[in-house]
């Protein structure tokens, strides 16, 4: 029985082989695909298909007319395609009504209300849909602490014309919001106006893996 006993322990033990694990390709957080879009006879987008992922900050690039103001109003629910759909989390959000689709536009003309402070402004879309009160306050501290404005919120709006950009950031974050609308007027103003989008990005994205990259659209309208 030891003799036996020992030629088993002495004898190679065959590696184990282990079954390879399938990679698991990550679904985007949202799609667009094959989006066309025409205003009478002017085709303003032609078969536009991309994926966002989560934690992704997005570019659109094109010439003035080439569709990038219209392809944001269609994912925002702003605006109808002509043809094609819109993906969030893989479901289908075309007919969608904008207030329902979790999702924000910053145009280029801020609008702030004058009579409210700082704290009601970015606590009035909270309310509007429904967030318990208990939830506000500490949603609305945690936006403004994101873009420096903790001590700005019980100040009137009309003393924070410098600091708009950051009120409508804080307003993303606050709603936690997917889509934020770059302001491409002025160029003096585009640096400081990616430092808050990129905190307002990272405020709104638990993602680790964060990415940027761009997504070029051809040529201008077509009639």
């Amino acid at each position: 029985m030891k003799a036996q006993v020992a030629r088993i322990m002495n004898e190679p033990v065959a590696p184990a082989v282990l079954a390879p694990v399938p990679e698991t390709v990550p679904q985007p957080a949202a799609s667009v695909v094959g989006i066309s879009k025409r205003f009478g006879k002017t085709s303003v987008l032609e078969n536009i298909s991309f994926d966002v992922a989560e934690g992704e900050a997005l570019v659109l690039l094109g010439a003035s007319g080439s569709g990038k103001t219209t392809i944001l109003r269609i994912i925002a629910g702003l605006e109808q395609p002509t043809s094609g759909r819109i993906l969030s989390n893989q479901q289908d959000i075309t007919t969608l009504p904008a207030q329902r689709r979790n999702m924000g536009m910053v145009f280029q003309n801020y609008t702030l209300f004058p009579h409210l402070d700082v704290f009601e402004n970015i606590a009035f879309g909270l309310r509007t849909r429904g967030v318990k009160s208990e939830t506000i306050e500490p949603r609305v501290t945690r936006a403004l602490a994101s873009v420096r404005m903790a001590d700005y919120a019980r100040r009137q709006v009309q003393q924070q014309v410098d600091q708009s950009r950051r009120l409508i950031a804080a307003e993303q974050i606050a709603q936690q919001l997917v889509l934020l609308r770059p302001d491409a007027r002025e160029a003096r103003n585009r640096r400081k106006q990616r430092i808050e989008q990129s905190r307002a990005h990272q405020s709104l994205s638990s993602h680790t893996n964060r990415t940027q990259r761009g997504v070029g659209l051809p040529g201008q309208a077509r009639q």
